[in-house]
């Protein structure tokens, strides 16, 4: 499998641990598999890793090099050898995380975190000494002190992981420990911050930082674009926006998923069926979304959104994807609990072809899915098996499409 060019969209889930060397933006050689939006799945050993480069050796000893144009999307899911990555997307690890990774987790979740309008997220705390009316000055955990200018600031505070994003607001709003809200204009980030009341005539508020669990801001949300990292403390961030993309490489903060254009993941889970049918049965089912295990003690939403999502058959599913959509991943799964009686057949069409059909029961719980699409609806549909419907439930473990890069 020659992929050193030619191709404009690239997956990879590593199923090994990523130890990043300092001083470079290349990594300790780590199992990883590869999928493009025209081949199949590989296992390849990556050798470097960069902004513009992926290097990496195939099972046979073959060399690879994937760069430029061809790095539209790279996913690093931090795993360990051996895992049976012919399952597809939604393999699973055989172990959860080390003891001195879920006790960087658990610290990571007593801090405050920083939010921007573009999903990046930052764990940490404010630095109190800072007098910057247009910026709030940022001390992450691994990162050092970033800046990030108050426009682009979506939440602030130990309370920041919770709310809507970018909800639409006419004001800020402060959030207090107790409690209390106040809405108005945040007019200084320094310590205590000053929040200026939307009331006529109100003087303007001076709140220690210890008092705020998050202030909300009036700032419209933004779509990702480009390269963003994941990392095992719930940081998601832009290399070479607030940081550099060496000095995020640098840090031994663990890499959880990376990727080069994030405008070419969507996740299943982030579409709504435009249409769901019940299958000899009264009522729908409905679609239940859900973190893929190994993501389930990660701080913050999961990496590279993707979650997993459980049907319940019979029934039919259509959903509406994108016009540049190229290709469909995901690992359909009989969970134990439905077995021994559950079976059923999971069907997936487009334009009156049958793109993938597998039969999940005892005698076959998992099945991995990689399929080329097209824009336009595609359907799911859930058929009783021989045992009628029951217990006729399949996971779909990390579903996305990945589609062109403009």
């Amino acid at each position: 499998m020659n992929m050193s060019n030619g191709f404009r969209t690239v997956l990879a889930i590593s199923v090994g641990v990523a130890l990043l060397t300092a001083g470079a933006a290349h990594a300790v050689p780590f199992a990883a598999m590869l999928v493009s939006a025209y081949d199949g799945p590989s296992m390849v050993i990556v050798r470097s890793i960069g902004p513009a480069h992926l290097d990496y050796e195939l099972s046979g000893g073959a060399e690879g090099r994937i760069e430029g144009d061809g790095l539209d999307t790279v996913m690093l899911i931090r795993g360990e050898l051996g895992v049976d990555v012919e399952t597809g997307v939604g393999a699973m690890l055989r172990a959860s995380f080390s003891t001195a990774v879920a006790r960087r987790v658990t610290g990571a979740l007593g801090d405050a975190v920083l939010r921007l309008t573009d999903g990046q997220r930052l764990p940490g705390r404010p630095v109190i000494d800072a007098d910057d009316a247009d910026a709030i000055r940022w001390r992450h955990p691994e990162l050092g002190v970033i800046r990030v200018p108050l426009e682009r600031v979506a939440a602030v505070g130990p309370g920041a992981s919770v709310g809507v994003l970018g909800a639409a607001r006419l004001s800020d709003r402060l959030v207090l420990r107790n409690g209390d809200e106040l809405t108005g204009f945040l007019a200084s980030a320094g310590d205590p911050i000053l929040f200026e009341r939307d009331t006529d005539g109100a003087p303007v508020v001076e709140v220690p930082w210890e008092r705020v669990d998050r202030v909300e801001f009036a700032n419209p949300a933004e779509t990702p674009q480009g390269q963003r990292v994941w990392l095992d403390d719930g940081t998601a961030i832009a290399p070479d926006d607030l940081v550099a993309w060496r000095d995020l490489f640098e840090q031994p903060a663990g890499v959880v998923a990376v990727a080069w254009s994030t405008e070419s993941i969507v996740p299943l889970a982030s579409l709504e069926p435009i249409e769901q049918t019940p299958v000899s049965l009264p009522r729908r089912s409905p679609v239940v979304a859900a973190r893929h295990r190994d993501d389930a003690t990660l701080p913050g939403p999961p990496p590279l959104g993707l979650r997993d999502l459980t049907l319940a058959g019979p029934q039919r599913l259509t959903y509406d994807l994108p016009p540049d959509a190229l290709r469909l991943l995901a690992t359909a799964v009989m969970p134990s609990t439905s077995l021994p009686s559950g079976a059923c057949e999971l069907v997936i069409r487009q334009g009156g072809d049958d793109l993938f059909t597998v039969t999940l029961g005892p005698d076959q719980r998992s099945a991995p899915i990689d399929v080329q699409v097209a824009g336009g609806p595609l359907t799911f549909e859930l058929r009783e098996g021989e045992r009628g419907p029951v217990q006729d439930i399949v996971e779909l473990r990390r579903p996305c499409v990945i589609r062109a890069d403009d």
